[in-house]
């Protein structure tokens, strides 16, 4: 009896030494607890009848995290298909058709690099961000027609708006003439020597008369000018622009 029972010893000490196991092959990966082969057969998960997303009491010996089940009931918050145990409920491992996109979201696509807008149908919208803005844009350019006046035209091109500068120093001389661009100039002559200063409304221009009787004219509007920045930015349609100052 005792030689029989010592073979079967060695052959349950070597199994229980041999910690993998594997099912249609006697060399299971090195890598792998359980390892099953097959070539037409597959794994059949424990089918189970969960009452909810939280039953805790359907699988004997209690839930561990990462337990898988294929759940074949339906009730009021799982229905059929696989779910694993995690954060003490079941999660239910979904694929790429059941998943719903939010409705009146915006989704980017990296490998397109286009915005998508899910409307209140479901339907994904393409979103053309270029068009939209060139639609809204304002393009706008400001022209000096070295006569005084500057000319200010949209980027339609159409109702241009002129700009006369010596028209807008005549009416608006009082605001002009206590600017500190103005002032200073104007002090230069004034606190420097003595003489008398006088402005002509027809040529919007100052003259200082020494008290040698020499006269000195000042130009409003050069004084504007010299001061003013004007910008222009144009469209190249290239989806560039150049700015000009």
């Amino acid at each position: 009896m005792k030689n029989k029972l010592l073979p079967l010893f060695f052959i349950l000490a070597s199994y229980s030494a041999y910690s993998q196991v594997g099912i249609g092959t006697t060399m299971p990966d090195p890598s792998s607890q359980l390892e099953v082969v097959a070539n037409d057969k597959g794994v059949l998960i424990p089918r189970i009848q969960l009452k909810n997303i939280t039953d805790a009491s359907t699988i004997a010996n209690g839930n561990v995290n990462s337990l898988l089940v294929f759940n074949t009931a339906t009730a009021a918050d799982i229905k059929p298909g696989y779910y694993y145990w995690y954060d003490n409920k079941w999660n239910r491992i979904v694929i790429a058709g059941e998943i719903e996109s939010n409705k009146g979201t915006v989704i980017y696509n990296a490998v397109t690099k286009e915005f998508v807008f899910v409307d209140d149908s479901g339907t994904n919208q393409p979103l053309d961000f270029g068009s939209s803005v060139k639609k809204h844009e304002t393009i706008t350019t400001l022209t000096n027609n070295n006569d005084g006046t500057y000319t200010y035209l949209n980027e339609t091109g159409e109702n241009p708006v002129t700009i006369n500068v010596v028209g807008d120093v005549a009416n608006n001389f009082e605001s002009i003439i206590n600017n500190p661009a103005v002032t200073n100039v104007l002090n230069t002559f004034v606190t420097k020597s003595e003489g008398t200063v006088s402005f002509n409304s027809t040529t919007n221009e100052f003259t200082y008369t020494d008290a040698s009787g020499a006269t000195k004219v000042v130009n409003i509007s050069e004084i504007v000018k010299g001061n003013e920045t004007i910008t222009t930015l144009t469209n190249n349609n290239d989806g560039t622009y150049t700015y000009l100052k």
